[in-house]
C-alpha cells in the first residue's frame, strides 16, 4: 500500500497537484481519494486521464476491475477559478 502521507495535500490555482507519485512495475488495482477538506474537486488516474469529482468531506473508492494503476500518477486539481482543495489524502493498494 503507498499514500499520500501524514501531511494532507492542497491546491493553490489551478493547476494539477500530484496526490500519489507513480510507481514503476507495481500495479495497483485499489485506490481511494479521501476528501476531509470543506471545497470539492477533482482527481485523475494518469497524466491523460479524465476527471472525476470528489466532494467536500467525502471519499472516492475504486475496487478490483474498475482500474489498473500501473506506474500511472494520481493528479488533485480544484475547479477553474474555485476555491482551494485542502485536507486531501491519497490510498493505493
Amino acid at each position: 500500500m503507498i499514500s499520500s502521507g501524514e501531511t494532507a495535500k492542497a491546491t493553490t490555482d489551478d493547476t494539477v497537484v500530484a496526490l500519489l507519485a507513480a510507481i514503476p512495475d507495481v500495479i495497483f488495482r485499489h485506490i481511494m481519494v479521501l476528501n476531509e477538506g470543506a471545497n470539492p474537486g477533482f482527481f485523475q488516474i494518469g497524466a491523460g486521464g479524465p476527471f472525476i469529482r470528489v466532494a467536500a468531506g467525502s471519499f472516492e473508492f475504486f475496487d478490483g476491475g474498475d482500474i489498473q494503476i500501473d506506474n500511472q500518477v494520481v493528479n488533485i486539481k480544484r475547479p477553474a477559478g474555485g476555491p482551494n482543495m485542502a485536507g486531501v489524502f491519497g490510498f493505493a493498494w
